[in-house]
């Protein structure tokens, strides 16, 4: 068993394999041998670690199913099967049966085990690859509350952030405003108005990429209408969304860029003596300035 763990663990991949089967093999009419029950857990997790995500949710079955099957003759403890429970319904969620794999989680996450909080997290990541907003938001707030000294904790507090803040609140209910946006210039809507319409619609329902795109064009077609400065208000407004959706991504240069770039359409907004838009352009000026200073310098910045 050991040697078979050293060569999966260097590499040697088919070696290991080949091991683990040999060991896997039992006397048929009685429980599996507790080195037998560990071959095939550890053969679970070899594909697992090798990224054959249907050959790892095989084994990880059959080692549960066998658990059933043998009951109190079962070689390995219950905290041993519930590690493999969370390793399978982590396997079942990265090959996209979310729904498998938010039952399984959720079985364990009720449990007083130690795997309860890592079971928590899991099922909150599976609804939110099943497209749960809510849902993956109520279980990453319900990780919180019952977990607020764990590592993933500002993690978590991001992804929440990022589900409320940043993602499209309900495209199919987008995707028809802007339908009827469409049908309604060709009823006979101005092209600016419908413009202007689209843009409010898709940054209401954090599109903010979309919206960036849409505010950019009419603030260009339009460059003088009474609009204008509104408009650039809202695109310097999405361009600062747009920048914090991407660091919550990880893409820390985007990030950057984006916010230079709203930083640029407030100061040309604020010198434009544009009346209340001016006005609200140089607030969020000293606003965002202050949100890179330390407490005490912020202070005296927005005092």
């Amino acid at each position: 068993m050991g040697q078979a763990i050293a060569l999966g663990q260097t590499g040697r991949f088919g070696a290991a394999v080949g091991i683990f089967l040999q060991l896997v093999q039992a006397p048929s009419g009685g429980p599996p041998s507790s080195v037998a029950v560990a071959a095939v857990r550890e053969l679970g997790a070899l594909y697992r670690r090798q990224g054959d995500l249907p050959r790892a949710s095989s084994w990880f079955r059959r080692y549960l199913d066998d658990g059933e099957r043998y009951g109190a003759t079962f070689p390995e403890s219950a905290a041993e099967r519930d590690l493999v429970r969370l390793q399978l319904a982590q396997v079942l969620d990265a090959s996209g049966y979310h729904d498998d794999a938010v039952r399984r989680f959720g079985n364990l996450s009720r449990s007083l085990g130690p795997l309860a909080g890592e079971a928590q997290y899991g099922l909150a990541v599976a609804y939110e690859g099943a497209g749960s907003r809510r849902l993956a938001i109520g279980e990453y707030g319900a990780f919180l509350e019952r977990y607020p000294g764990n590592p993933r904790a500002a993690q978590v507090r991001q992804r929440i952030e990022y589900l409320r803040e940043y993602t499209i609140v309900d495209a199919d209910r987008l995707a028809r405003a802007l339908q009827q946006i469409y049908v309604d210039e060709l009823s006979g809507t101005a092209r600016q108005q419908s413009r202007l319409q689209a843009a409010r619609a898709l940054r209401d329902h954090q599109d903010f990429d979309s919206a960036v795109r849409a505010w950019e064009t009419y603030v260009g077609a339009y460059p003088n209408d009474a609009t204008t400065a509104e408009a650039q208000f809202y695109l310097a407004d999405c361009l600062y969304r747009l920048s914090r959706q991407r660091q919550l991504e990880g893409n820390e240069a985007a990030a950057d860029s984006l916010h230079a770039l709203a930083l640029q359409e407030d100061r040309i907004l604020a010198a434009a003596d544009a009346g209340r838009w001016s006005r609200l352009a140089r607030l969020r000026q000293v606003e965002s300035t202050a949100a890179t200073m330390s407490d005490t310098a912020r202070s005296r910045v927005l005092e």
